[in-house]
């Protein structure tokens, strides 16, 4: 896959401990009002959303679907 955009950003270990992150902690990241928001998901909510997805489920373009990418009009999970 080619990334049409990658950045770094390198946190202190004291804060990546505090926020109780690190290589498996899941981001959910998006553009709002000039800025990026990056938000810590919790890996048991994820797998809930994801069962109930009605793209995965049966391949309708539900664009409320909080897997839904609305830039290429597919469920981000798909196979």
């Amino acid at each position: 896959m080619k990334y049409k955009t990658e950045f770094t950003i390198l946190l202190p270990e004291k804060l990546t401990t505090a926020l109780d992150i690190d290589e498996d902690t899941l981001f959910e990241t998006y553009f709002d009002d000039g800025k990026i928001k990056v938000r810590v998901i919790d890996e048991s909510e994820f797998e809930d959303e994801l069962s109930n997805c009605d793209l995965t489920d049966n391949d309708k373009e539900c664009a409320e679907c909080p897997n839904y990418c609305r830039s290429c009009g597919r469920c981000l999970f798909e196979a």
